[in-house]
């Protein structure tokens, strides 16, 4: 526990300071990729039982940290902002957040630009979806199959999504509380990147990843794995005057490999979960798998919003998205009781928020 707390801080302090007196490359990163990897590692030498390992957040938050740290070591990321303060550098690397006007390239998802009560009522707004997402599923759970099946099924699958994406948003915008539009000479940034911009509006599977659904996490994967593969360099290096196009053979390379990264990063996190994996490899499955999509099936997408509009384009993404999250992304949350966990520690709450017949309302 105690190099855990020595890792969150530590690791900005070292950051903060190591910008300005050493270069990006190999030495810096062997500098300070200790110091995260620790997040990760020290919580697995609790009991599986343990309140820190039963937390996702903590896992969320720590494999970011992670992430923003390396890329740091390498020139790359949210933390090699310039004017960043000290409060901004913890603040960055503790959050799931990343600042949106110190990363003029960072090419996804909007930018925010909230006060502190915005942020507060987008995250109170999420929770009502959230709960009622949950409460859905519990009644969804209770019904039988009966020939209407598909319809149950289908009615599941986005009842599970809308609770993943309530899920997240209300974990971005608790984070996002501490912003605000006074923030700026504390932290050394006031604006965010957005976690989600209305995924359900995708028109193609590239676009549902790179901007529409959660874009901290894909912005992550993007500095880390796939701008150094297609800029041939680990190191970011000054951008040319004239920027050269990602060549089809190394765009294709950087989509796999950023996508196996995604697929073994949530594989970890099913392990730190429960201690097992997710059956034969599904969650890793369900990203790989997204690069076929983006490199075979977006350029017809494409073509066809540009045919006959967007509407057909985005059911095929959403429809897409959907079958292959039903068959390898949402079995080992139901099998291994992780559903379950978020039903009962949102019930539990609620129980504690509301009276008894209010809540019998929304979980009969």
């Amino acid at each position: 526990m105690i190099a855990l707390i020595v890792s969150v801080l530590v690791t900005p302090l070292a950051i903060q300071f190591g910008k300005q007196r050493q270069s990006p490359g190999v030495l810096k990163a062997l500098a300070v990729v200790v110091t995260p990897i620790n997040v990760l590692w020290v919580p697995l030498e609790f009991d599986p039982d343990c309140h820190i390992r039963n937390c996702g957040i903590f896992f969320i938050i720590g494999w970011l940290a992670t992430f923003k740290t390396i890329g740091c070591a390498f020139g790359r990321g949210p933390l090699c902002a310039d004017g960043m303060t000290l409060l901004g550098t913890y603040v960055t690397y503790a959050l799931p957040i990343n600042p949106a006007d110190a990363l003029p390239s960072a090419g996804t998802g909007p930018k925010e630009r909230k006060s502190t009560v915005t942020y507060m009522w987008d995250a109170v707004r999420h929770l009502v979806l959230l709960i009622g997402g949950t409460g859905l599923s519990h009644r969804l759970q209770r019904l039988p199959y009966g020939p209407t099946g598909a319809v149950h099924m289908l009615a599941s699958d986005l009842a599970d999504a809308v609770n993943l994406y309530a899920f997240i948003a209300v974990i971005m915008n608790v984070a996002s509380v501490f912003m605000s539009t006074r923030g700026e000479r504390m932290l050394g940034f006031s604006d965010i990147m957005a976690h989600c911009d209305r995924p359900w509006l995708a028109t193609s599977f590239g676009e549902f990843w790179a901007r529409r659904w959660n874009v901290n996490t894909s912005y992550a994967l993007r500095y880390l794995c796939y701008d150094p593969i297609c800029e041939g360099s680990m190191v970011k290096r000054p951008a040319p005057p004239k920027r050269r196009r990602c060549s089809g053979v190394r765009r294709v390379i950087a989509v796999a490999t950023t996508f196996a990264v995604s697929g073994l990063v949530h594989e970890c996190f099913i392990y730190w979960l429960r201690g097992v994996h997710s059956g034969h490899g599904r969650w890793f499955l369900f990203f790989f798998l997204q690069t076929p999509l983006i490199v075979v099936v977006d350029p017809w997408l494409k073509s066809l919003k540009r045919t006959t509009g967007p509407w057909l384009a985005l059911a095929v993404t959403v429809c897409g998205q959907l079958v292959m999250a039903h068959y390898l992304f949402f079995v080992p949350v139901f099998q291994l009781g992780i559903t379950d966990d978020i039903h009962s520690g949102v019930k539990h709450g609620i129980r504690m928020l509301l009276s008894e017949s209010l809540f019998q309302v929304v979980y009969p």
